[in-house]
């Protein structure tokens, strides 16, 4: 991964090559959004304004890295998108209800 990029409606990945496959879920107790990247190796965390409290970034196993979004408000993945090219990923927040 080279980067992430967010604002309060999205949250934009960039890859240093073609990505196809990512999976996004929530976790509770605290309130995290997870997402999962076949193929990629995992960058740097960083802290970020609301929605975003932090960002961590890891291995989840051998081929796949895991970002973690810890959450400063309630927040939910409305929707998701490759880049045509397959070098940035786009998922698009909501506000949620506790």
């Amino acid at each position: 991964m080279t980067g992430v990029e967010m604002n309060a409606r999205q949250i934009i990945i960039r890859f240093d090559d073609d990505v196809q496959k990512a999976t996004a879920f929530h976790l509770a107790g605290p309130e995290r959004i997870a997402i999962d990247i076949a193929g990629v190796e995992p960058g740097q965390g960083e802290a970020y304004g609301e929605p975003i409290a932090t960002v961590r970034q890891g291995r989840f196993d051998g081929d796949t890295a895991r970002i973690v979004f810890d959450l400063a408000s309630p927040s939910v993945v409305t929707g998701g998108r490759f880049a045509a090219d397959g070098r940035s990923l786009t998922l698009a927040l909501a506000p949620a209800s506790e």
